[in-house]
């Protein structure tokens, strides 16, 4: 028996009932038929990457038998092994060609970032349970993934990890991480010199695509544009993309709409600041080998409790000043290490009262006409500036903002902010020399 014919023949009736030419393309034509045991009715296939194995007994393993047992006029059971020294059989050609294979690896992975040192509690949990499963399998499930939360909470350290974690299982899957910064000077630079086919070859020629950031998108139409097509592009081949924000999809207003629906056709996770217990365990798991006396633990705890980046920063300050001084770690050594740092009790976790308190001072307008609904121009732009510092500074949801502040809807206090941030990109009326005094203010000890 002719196994190759038998596959040619599998091949049309797959090629006929299959719902995604992608795959078809991208998957099904990569398999080479091995061996056929008669008596036991098993047909053999192999493939040379253990991601295209998976995927293909994931999605496609029973489509194919159905194929196989019609081509051999009876049920056949299907094996699918590993064999990476056989080369790809010409297949039945398609309506479209399979994606070329990317021709370099991208040595953008962290590789200190694993999930092995990322630590898990109730506010990231699901996070790095989703992370892991796009690693082992992506382009499988939760595509795109979607992250969310405010700076310093992990979302950049899950992102290197699922590259890591990749890597180890899938070696030869090119992938790239890249900041929306990065991604966005390239395509200026590619514009200008008149080469896109290189900019959409980086970017569209990936098994994984992951991109930090991607609220910075916003009032860039170029960029948009460009992004719309290669998140596509990667989307059709089912090949993965991941991406972090420091909000909602639906909330980043200029985001065009078609891009809005495509990042909440997967999976979108918020992660939140993380609880005591969790920042104890970041804390302890930072310190490797320096004695921390746990009075100090639960003093950088208690005073740091958004921002992940600046609990280890805490914690390093501390143990370099002991180096330095020669003293050993104490509760007090502590508080004099984070006051000379600039970080004492009342200035590392801001709160929209200390907020509305120094906004207050600063342009001598009592807090409860700020909070009011009065619209006088120099009150309406304090509040404003009141809640664009509560959003960035204090980690606060655009609801609940306008639930403190001047109890207004969450679509005002988003236009709100997005006013004030335009001011200060376009420097108008001194706004970000202003901003920045009253942000010394908030972080100045007392």
């Amino acid at each position: 028996m002719d196994i190759n014919s038998v596959w040619d023949e599998a091949l049309s009736y797959i090629y006929n009932n299959i719902d995604n030419e992608a795959g078809y393309n991208g998957y099904i034509r990569k398999l080479i038929p091995d061996s056929y045991d008669e008596n036991n009715s098993v047909f053999a296939l192999s493939v040379q990457l253990t991601l295209e194995k998976s995927i293909i007994e994931l999605r496609y393993k029973s489509l194919i038998t159905d194929a196989v047992s019609a081509a051999l006029g009876k049920h056949t059971d299907i094996k699918i092994f590993l064999n990476s020294s056989k080369n790809t059989a010409a297949a039945k050609p398609a309506k479209k060609t399979a994606p070329a294979p990317a021709v370099s690896k991208n040595k953008t992975i962290n590789p200190k970032f694993t999930f092995d040192n990322f630590v898990v509690g109730g506010a990231n949990e699901f996070a790095y349970t989703a992370s892991k499963k796009v690693a082992e399998l992506p382009g499988t499930e939760h595509n795109p993934l979607f992250l969310y939360g405010s700076s310093g909470v992990g979302k950049t350290h899950l992102m290197h990890a699922i590259g890591n974690h990749t890597l180890l299982l899938y070696p030869d899957m090119n992938i790239i991480y890249v900041t929306s910064e990065k991604f966005l000077n390239d395509f200026i630079a590619c514009v200008r010199d008149k080469s896109m086919d290189e900019f959409r070859h980086t970017y569209r020629d990936v098994d994984l695509l992951m991109i930090d950031d991607i609220q910075f998108f916003e009032n860039k139409e170029g960029i948009q544009e460009e992004f719309f097509h290669t998140f596509n592009e990667l989307h059709n081949r089912q090949n993965q993309i991941v991406l972090t924000s420091d909000r909602l999809p639906q909330d980043l207003v200029t985001l065009e709409d078609r891009l809005k629906t495509r990042f909440i056709s997967g999976l979108t996770i918020d992660i939140s600041m993380v609880d005591y217990e969790t920042r104890i365990a970041i804390l302890q798991k930072k310190a490797e080998n320096n004695y921390i006396p746990d009075e100090v633990y639960a003093y950088i705890a208690d005073r740091i409790k958004s921002n992940i980046r600046e609990l280890e920063g805490a914690l390093s300050m501390v143990i370099s000043f002991s180096k330095m001084h020669k003293k050993p770690i104490t509760i007090e050594l502590a508080k004099e290490a984070l006051i000379n740092m600039k970080l004492s009790d009342n200035i590392i976790k801001v709160t929209p009262s200390k907020v509305l308190e120094q906004v207050s001072n600063y342009y001598s307008i009592p807090i409860d006409r700020i909070k009011g609904k009065e619209r006088t121009k120099k009150i309406a732009y304090a509040r404003q500036v009141a809640q664009y510092m509560c959003f960035h500074l204090a980690g606060m949801t655009y609801k609940s903002i306008g639930d403190e502040i001047s109890k207004c809807d969450h679509t005002t206090v988003m236009s709100n902010v997005k006013k004030i941030q335009g001011m200060i990109d376009e420097n108008k009326e001194n706004t970000k020399n202003e901003i920045d005094q009253i942000t010394k203010n908030i972080y100045t000890p007392v």
